[in-house]
């Protein structure tokens, strides 16, 4: 998987640090087998939310688009987050 953008670095301050936070990250699986072919590990308190394909004509590529979301604390509902793009090499 290549990144399409740069990392999200500016993790908001009034994060609670005291909070244990499981990791997240992105996953390219083999469709057969289940392998991880590839993955890109997320920032602390940000989660994957949502996901898409698509096949981009004008660069003859494929794309997986991933929506994130920055959680501040347990139980509150996010209001920030990004959209990554990882092209496929095949």
């Amino acid at each position: 998987i290549t990144v399409a953008n740069k990392p999200y670095e500016a993790i908001p301050q009034d994060v609670s640090e005291e909070v244990s936070w499981p990791t997240s990250s992105v996953r390219l699986l083999d469709m057969e087998t289940y392998a991880v072919i590839d993955s890109y590990a997320l920032p602390n308190h940000e989660r994957a939310h949502s996901i898409t394909t698509t096949h981009l004509i004008a660069q003859t590529t494929n794309v997986i688009i991933v929506g994130t979301a920055i959680q501040r604390a347990h139980g509150e509902e996010p209001t920030e987050g990004r959209m990554l793009t990882f092209s496929v090499n095949t």
